[in-house]
This record gives C-alpha cells, sequence and structure tokens, in this order.
C-alpha cells in the first residue's frame, strides 16, 4: 500500500478502534461502507459516521446507509470525503444538499519531531492507570461542555479499552498537578495516527497542545511507524505545521439527517 492509502486506513482503523471500545457502540461494515454510531448522543467524525471504504462503492449508495443510519436512530450521521480520493462522492454529497459541517486537514509526517522538556510546573505522564483514564476522559468532558455539547460524548472515546489498547500510547499533562491537556497515538502497522488532542479551556495557549503532540508522535515512531497522520481543526494546523506536518488531503464532511415520512 502507499502512504496515501495507508493513511487514510489508520483514519478507518481509529473509528473503528474508539466504537469497538465504547459501550453501547454500533460499528457495521458491508459493500464498502463503514459505519458506527455510538451510545452517546453526538453526530461528529467519529461518534456517529460513515466512511467509504472502496472507491468503488457508488456515492448514492453510502449516502443511503448514512440516511438509513440517521433515520434508525433519529440522530445525525457525519458522511466522510476525502477530497483527493472521494471527489465523486464530495460532488453527491453537494448534488443532495447535504450540510456541510467543519473540514479537517489530513496531514503526515515522516520523522520525528524535535522532543521538548516540559517547563516548570508541567508534568507528561502516561495513561497507564484508571486515574489517567479518568484524567484523559475529563479533559474532554470539560472541553464538551464549553461547547455547549454533553460530556458524555468523552465516553465514547476515553475508554479504559480504547486508551489502554497494546497498539496505543495515551498522555496527559498536569499544570501544578492539574490534568490540563491529552493526546494519544495509534500505530496500525507502519502507520501511527494521533487523535484526540485536547486542552481545557483554561490552560490554553500555553504550548500544551504542541507539548503532548509532539510526545504522541514521538511515541508513534518509538514503536516503528514510519509515518505519522492526524485530521487538523483550523486552529489545530498551525501547531502541526511547526512540528513539520504537511497537509495531504482536506477531509470534508457532510450530515445525513433522519428521513421524516413523507420527506
Amino acid at each position: 500500500m502507499t502512504p496515501r492509502a495507508l493513511a487514510e486506513e489508520n483514519a478507518r482503523d481509529a473509528v473503528r478502534h474508539f466504537a469497538r471500545h465504547a459501550p453501547g457502540a454500533v460499528l457495521t461494515e458491508e459493500k464498502g461502507v463503514l459505519a458506527v454510531l455510538s451510545a452517546t448522543p453526538a453526530g461528529g467524525t467519529f461518534h456517529a459516521a460513515v466512511l467509504r471504504t472502496d472507491p468503488t462503492t457508488a456515492p448514492a449508495s453510502v449516502i443511503a446507509a448514512a440516511r438509513r443510519l440517521a433515520t434508525d436512530h433519529a440522530r445525525d450521521v457525519t458522511i466522510w470525503a476525502a477530497e483527493d480520493l472521494d471527489r465523486d462522492l464530495r460532488d453527491e454529497c453537494v448534488a443532495e444538499m447535504l450540510a456541510a459541517r467543519t473540514p479537517h486537514a489530513g496531514m503526515s509526517l515522516a520523522a520525528p519531531p524535535e522532543g521538548l522538556i516540559p517547563p516548570p510546573g508541567i508534568r507528561v505522564r502516561r495513561v497507564a492507570t484508571p486515574e489517567g483514564i479518568h484524567d484523559f476522559a475529563e479533559i474532554h468532558r470539560q472541553n464538551y461542555r464549553s461547547a455547549g455539547l454533553s460530556p458524555d460524548c468523552a465516553d465514547h472515546v476515553a475508554t479504559p479499552g480504547s486508551l489502554l489498547d497494546p497498539a496505543v500510547d495515551a498522555f496527559v499533562a498536569e499544570v501544578d498537578g492539574v490534568p490540563a491537556a491529552c493526546a494519544m497515538a495509534l500505530v496500525t502497522g507502519s502507520v501511527g495516527g494521533i487523535y484526540w488532542v485536547g486542552t481545557r479551556p483554561e490552560f490554553r495557549r500555553r504550548g500544551l497542545g504542541d507539548l503532548l503532540s509532539r510526545t504522541a508522535t514521538r511515541a508513534a515512531f518509538g514503536r516503528g511507524a514510519r509515518l505519522v497522520v492526524l485530521q487538523a481543526t483550523a486552529s489545530g494546523e498551525s501547531v502541526y505545521r511547526r512540528l513539520g506536518f504537511t497537509r495531504f488531503t482536506t477531509y470534508l464532511h457532510y450530515t445525513a439527517s433522519p428521513v421524516t415520512a413523507g420527506s
């Protein structure tokens, strides 16, 4: 497989990974379509999503699968479309007038970034205990609360099975003993993916995202990854560029809503 194909597979593996470890989550794969639905009330890109795993699968089939999932569970579902690989799916989503969600930059790095020594008052620790799992989850709970979303959304990603999986390295940074930021790396084959980088609102703009992104990225290379990938928000892309990541695609996201009778 090419580096681009491996990057795509890591993203799909991450979607599978969180669903497999999350209590009550639904995960199905058939006819070139990967579908996931969390037990928590969210329609995000990892919580309620459909991805095409076979490029020959017709876009209409992908959209139909997303609409069925949305209708069966009365929740919005996100359709992933990589700009470089899924142009036909993107065009079909636009033609169907599906609402566009916030895009993410697909970025990659082929060599480990320089490490950083945490400044005084900041300690980085690996997630390896129930306390660490709780702290990782609570950071994301705080972020969901600040965004006006249910803090229970963290329950789909910050689970013991997910964070303690043998393929995962997860980290929490403390500021004067208070858990403030977190990040994780998931290595599949020769590719590592950086996921769930987060900083509590009151600790932002202190370089914690940079510190933990470096830590997780270096851990992935330390496991033997030859390429590390991630999906960055617009605000996070500049942070990752400073680490040496470059954009290889844009992940577009479209919303499939429940179909009501007569529509």
